[in-house]
């Protein structure tokens, strides 16, 4: 804007052309810029016409590329998911089978405690009792061996019970006490 308010464009060629009008070296330059660029202009138009027919082709090709590789990409992520299903579902079925099987174990091992008295530990510190209880020091043991020491325990004192109701025959260094009979 100038002082008056009025609008007014300022064309940077204008001002341009009119600071070098009066030097005829510049001219001359600016004009022999013009003709190259001219010319390289033509130069290129002239190379990329021959050309054009196959830039179109090939962007034709590139767009059934991309549509081959979108489809293929597809059908990949459908395989995949499929074969996710499946491992999914092998999955389930082995963790239905081990659930079965740890079901079937548990049961044993309670059957097998309650026939020596003992009931099966609900939790660390039921089995750490139990270890207590068969006179066994819990910390280095694992939960299964002090599932074997307590039926061993309990199978100890059965025989030595035996062995002292002279059930048993056992030699013994007392004499004095006869042999058990039939």
């Amino acid at each position: 804007m100038n002082e008056n308010g009025d609008k007014t464009k300022i064309e940077a060629g204008k001002v341009f052309m009119a600071a070098i009008e009066s030097d005829s070296e510049a001219k001359q330059s600016l004009a022999n810029a013009v003709m190259k660029l001219r010319m390289f202009a033509a130069s290129a138009q002239a190379t990329m016409l021959p050309l054009r027919p196959a830039m179109d082709a090939l962007n034709q090709v590139l767009a059934g590329v991309d549509s081959a590789v979108l489809k293929i990409a597809a059908e990949r992520r459908r395989i995949v998911e499929d074969d996710l299903a499946e491992l999914r579902a092998e999955k389930d079925r082995a963790f239905t089978r081990l659930e079965a099987e740890l079901k079937q174990s548990k049961e044993s091992l309670r059957s097998e405690l309650e026939t020596y008295g003992f009931d099966l530990p609900a939790d660390l510190e039921g089995w750490e009792d139990l270890a207590v209880e068969v006179e066994r020091e819990p910390d280095p043991m694992t939960l299964q061996e002090i599932y074997r020491w307590a039926i061993g325990w309990t199978k100890r004192e059965l025989r030595r019970r035996q062995i002292d109701r002279g059930e048993l025959p056992i030699q013994t260094n007392d004499k004095s006490k006869p042999p058990a009979s039939s």
